[in-house]
């Protein structure tokens, strides 16, 4: 063999043999990953820090069809882009003890104790708030970590159009409250109360027109028991859930109804 086709051969080796390999990554500019787990992470702030160190170097690359759909709310999109370099966190009222769309974040620290505690506590004086006016027992969970997420993108989503509403209905000397979450269709044009348990109280309409905050509610509960028709108020929007929270008044045939709605309807 030549000297000139040993040299070529060699070459050829080194080129093949030596090519890099693309990474694949999601298309989102920054890393974000996934930690399912198969139960939450309980315990005080330094257990719970203790319990990720030990699962998060199992973490994986999320997919960009998984992060396109969390970021689709806009305070998941903003934090996910926030300083990866330092600790950030987020708890969210788990669906399991109570339906609500409640989180709060926490970014820009600079160790994990830092993140993780000022996440919990503003989740919890969420939660606590909730317990106390809706009578509901509301507990959160870590959900997010240093662009880590822990459950499945519906986790971060599926709760944007559920919110607490509170109604006083007065007719003649007899006074009803009804308490629960509405859940708004996606046209945001129609509504369903549904209480504690899940079963429908109550079902009605809404109608603004475009820029107003003042429009038209109409109501009825208890299968046509107590209807109602009066105007509604937007008062403060939620800019993360896009949601308003506000009030009404509406006429029954005996009397009137007086309502709380809203994700900030707590504050």
């Amino acid at each position: 063999m030549s000297k000139h086709v040993f040299t070529a051969l060699i070459l050829a080796f080194v080129l093949n043999g030596c090519s890099t390999v693309p990474v694949v990554k999601n298309s989102i500019g920054v890393s974000v990953y996934q930690l399912p787990l198969n139960k939450n992470l309980d315990g005080n702030i330094y257990q719970i820090n203790s319990q990720l160190e030990k699962i998060l170097p199992r973490k994986t690359l999320a997919s960009s069809s998984f992060v396109t759909r969390v970021k689709k709310n806009d305070f998941f999109s903003k934090w996910i882009n926030r300083d990866s370099s330092k600790s950030k966190a987020i708890f969210m009222i788990d669906r399991n003890s109570c339906k609500d769309s409640y989180y709060y974040g926490s970014w820009n620290f600079k160790d994990n104790i830092s993140a993780l505690n000022r996440a919990k506590e503003g989740c919890d004086k969420g939660a606590q708030k909730r317990n106390e006016l809706m009578g509901k027992d509301c507990k959160c969970r870590l959900v997010a970590f240093n662009n880590t997420f822990f459950y499945g993108a519906e986790e971060y989503q599926s709760h944007a159009s559920n919110f607490p509403w509170i109604m006083e209905v007065k007719e003649g000397s007899e006074v009803i409250k009804v308490k629960g979450m509405a859940e708004l269709s996606s046209d945001q044009r129609s509504f369903k109360l549904l209480n504690d348990n899940g079963v429908e109280s109550c079902k009605g309409s809404v109608r603004f027109i475009d820029g107003a905050s003042t429009g038209n509610i109409n109501i009825d509960c208890f299968n046509g028991k107590i209807i109602g028709e009066g105007e509604i108020v937007r008062k403060e929007f939620n800019k993360e859930l896009k949601l308003y929270s506000g009030t009404a008044y509406l006429k029954t045939p005996n009397g009137e109804m007086r309502v709380i709605y809203g994700p900030n309807v707590q504050d």
